[in-house]
């Protein structure tokens, strides 16, 4: 394979629940400090540089905290591997990333209880939630994006003014800063003044009252809350520099990644069905299982995604955050649409096979026969289908199923790669055996692919297949009756006391509880569309429009508490399955059992969790973390500069990601 950095960008969920009902309950933002302090005991580390609050690790790897500005003491841990040259790597990296959270909660938990926080902590790497939140897994890749011809003219041509409407808006965003820095200079200027003359006699009693407010304004400053300063700064940011965003975005999209976003974007619109985590839930969807959690939220091809709704496969903020970087011939490219994989095989195909692919565009092959014509439709066709027999209609005409889409691309891929190393072998040999089974029977992957291993667990937690049509019914009704009813104290009575006990819980309905309503009108869900609840203005879920809709499912009230069981059993696995302790997460019990196969024995798990990579300039941050920490140096580093506070301050640049080795002196 080329030269070429891989990288993966995980966001963990934070989870917490307290020892006894009702405990005290800590923010995430104070847990991540926690978990800062408890992963600097173990490993040497140094400041991170960036604006998010962080830490570099001597492995490379960097562990912040990524937060929603309205919501920012509420967010997450974004995990990020070191620059890796490999996709085996790469996939090693992640994994002992992942370890090192696992193996930090037991302090975690005791510096928890020592706060006064008693409970149980823990992390899931999943890309969503109950609350319809996404996050989930970026890829990296190094490419080669050379800007040619009309489009170098054009960069050349309207660049600059981008980039001066770019430096006067980031200018007026922190506008408020600065006025608000002056306010606080004028009022403490007039303050001291005041507070000698409100001491003199006869015009003392006029000083006493301009004393008096100043410091009332003082103390109203004090007490306003740091997250409500952050939610209204970001909420101006945001939308001042919306606009500017979209008309960028706009031209950006043209300008860069334009090969890619022709040719590899059929082959990532189709590889759920090897690197989809699955997702359980019928909201949208008649099949109550999709291959991917992230595709459900993805709504563009390549844009600036700008914490909005309109997520991106393609994400091209970093020419946002570096516009000159658009100019390099060499370019990161960001993919935004990628699943949480627990699956050592799942995560090291996304990310060997998507660089097979990217070697192939660079050295000029085109895959015009795959192109799609709706591509993002294509991406939910595929996501919404787990029997992979969809079929997605292509620019030039006819249509192929997925499993033909990744069978052209591999075909294609074993022709190019005529003389494959090793590693680019062992890929394409997977890439093969994995398509010929899914083919066959999905089934036979239940020890690689995440998807398959989550709804064999599914499955067995419903115990029959016409369990998912009833499910598709009445998942209305369980979604109502959650906060209402312990379903699992229904078992054993008879079906009139089932009925009956259903019938008062849902009964009245409040105006309050009008999220989920009756399909009673409907003898079956139709196939491919929406079954899942509707708008809560359309009806409430209640007594009689149960009774219909047991009738015309030909469901017995008998089955109730069953389904329930099974219905929030199933939603438990779904989440469950991405929770990192051993103890809890169904994946790590999978593995520990010999259902999930593993790619990285404990010995390269600890190696990477303490040693760089010695390919990639992560090596030199690792050199630079050991020189300060050994000489107790003050210092903070990004990915590629580090700032060494002396005495002499020193500034020292690793620009080159493929350098390896630096003089500290």
């Amino acid at each position: 394979m080329n030269r070429r950095i891989f990288g993966l960008e995980t966001e963990v969920a934070i989870q917490f629940t307290p020892a006894a009902p009702g405990g005290r309950v800590p923010t995430r933002r104070e847990i991540f400090d926690l978990l800062e302090e408890v992963l600097g005991s173990r490993y040497r580390w140094l400041r991170s540089r960036q604006s998010k609050k962080g830490i570099f690790l001597e492995n490379g790897a960097l562990f912040h905290y990524e937060a929603q500005v309205h919501v920012f003491s509420q967010g997450l841990v974004e995990v990020s591997t070191p620059e890796c040259s490999d996709p085996w790597e790469a996939a090693c990296y992640h994994a002992a990333c992942a370890r090192i959270l696992t193996e930090a909660l037991p302090q975690l938990r005791a510096r928890l209880a020592d706060r006064g926080y008693p409970g149980e902590v823990s992390f899931t790497k999943n890309a969503t939630d109950k609350k319809g939140n996404f996050y989930g897994s970026h890829e990296n890749y190094y490419v080669d994006d050379p800007v040619t011809g009309l489009r170098k003219l054009l960069l050349y041509g309207c660049f600059p003014v981008f980039l001066l409407c770019h430096a006067a808006l980031f200018a007026a965003i922190f506008l408020p800063f600065f006025i608000f820095l002056l306010f606080l200079l004028v009022g403490l200027a007039l303050y001291f003044p005041t507070s000698i003359l409100r001491h003199l006699p006869v015009v003392g009693v006029l000083f006493e009252r301009f004393a008096s407010l100043l410091e009332g304004v003082g103390r109203a400053l004090s007490r306003i809350d740091q997250d409500v300063i952050l939610r209204y700064w970001g909420t101006y940011s945001k939308y001042l520099l919306y606009p500017f965003v979209t008309l960028y975005s706009l031209f950006l999209r043209n300008m860069v990644f334009v090969r890619i976003q022709r040719d590899l974007t059929p082959f990532l619109v189709t590889r759920p069905i090897l690197t989809g985590a699955g997702a359980f839930g019928f909201e949208g969807q008649a099949t109550g299982f999709r291959l991917s959690q992230k595709a459900a939220a993805i709504r563009r091809v390549c844009r600036i995604f700008w914490d909005d709704h309109l997520r991106p496969i393609y994400d091209i903020k970093t020419f946002l955050r570096e516009p000159f970087s658009v100019l390099r011939p060499r370019k990161r490219l960001h993919i935004l649409f990628s699943d949480s994989n627990m699956s050592d095989v799942a995560t090291y195909l996304k990310l060997g096979l998507t660089g097979l692919v990217l070697e192939m565009l660079e050295a000029g092959v085109r895959f015009d026969p795959v192109r799609l014509r709706d591509p993002i439709g294509a991406l939910h066709q595929v996501n919404d289908d787990p029997t992979l027999g969809a079929r997605l209609t292509l620019r030039a005409g006819g249509d192929l199923s997925p499993v033909e889409v990744q069978r052209f691309y591999l075909t294609q891929a074993q022709e190019f790669f005529r003389e494959p190393s090793a590693r680019t072998a062992d890929l394409l040999r997977r890439w093969s055996a994995c398509l010929d089974a899914l083919e066959e029977n999905p089934r036979l992957l239940y020890h690689d692919l995440d998807w398959v291993a989550k709804l064999d667990l599914i499955d067995e937690a419903l115990g029959e297949r016409a369990a998912w049509r009833k499910l598709s019914f009445l998942a209305p009704v369980f979604e109502a009756l959650a906060a209402r009813l312990d379903v699992g104290a229904l078992a054993g009575r008879s079906d009139d006391e089932v009925l009956r006990a259903l019938e008062a819980a849902l009964e009245p309905a409040a105006p309050a509880r009008k999220a989920a309503t009756s399909r009673a009108a409907q003898a079956r869900p139709p196939a491919r569309q929406s079954s899942g609840p509707v708008s809560p203005g359309s009806g409430p879920v209640d007594a009689g429009s149960l009774r219909t809709l047991l009738g015309t499912a030909g469901i017995a009230p008998g089955e109730l508490p069953r389904l329930a069981v099974a219905y929030w059993s199933a939603h438990k696995i779904d989440l469950r399955y991405h929770e990192l302790d051993p103890a809890t997460g169904y994946h790590h019990q999978l593995a520990a059992g010999g259902l999930m196969d593993r790619l990285f024995d404990e010995p390269a798990l600890a190696a990477a969790a303490a040693e760089p990579p010695s390919s990639t300039r992560a090596a030199v941050r690792a050199s630079v973390i050991r020189f300060c920490r050994e000489r107790e140096v003050e210092a903070t580093i990004d990915w590629d500069r580090a700032v060494l506070a002396g005495p002499p301050r020193r500034r020292i640049r690793f620009e080159d990601p493929f350098q390896t080795k630096i003089e500290l002196g």
